[in-house]
């Protein structure tokens, strides 16, 4: 994981909770998705941070789980390429 690089969220995604769930609601694509809770986790750090930052995420997934943290270093890495291949994030310049 390169904790140096950080991801920025995409134009016109919107956060809701709904039924006790977090979704991403992506207007210009038409699409909604349904996080699981460490999905969950790591969006509610770009909500408060404005972008993915690995090592804040990472932070938080440990703390919110009993995980260790290269296990949780690797549930990340896949997590953001999901992101991105869904198209709700995209590398910081």
């Amino acid at each position: 994981m390169n904790n140096e690089q950080q991801y920025n969220p995409r134009d016109g995604l919107r956060l809701q909770e709904v039924d006790g769930e977090l979704v991403i609601l992506h207007k210009k694509r038409g699409k909604i998705h349904q996080l699981n809770p460490t999905a969950s986790v790591v969006w509610q750090t770009i909500a408060e941070h404005g972008s993915l930052i690995p090592a804040i995420a990472l932070a938080a997934m440990t703390k919110s789980f009993d995980v260790d943290p290269d296990t949780a270093a690797t549930d990340l890495d896949k997590l953001i390429q999901q992101f991105i291949e869904l198209k709700l994030i995209n590398t910081a310049d």
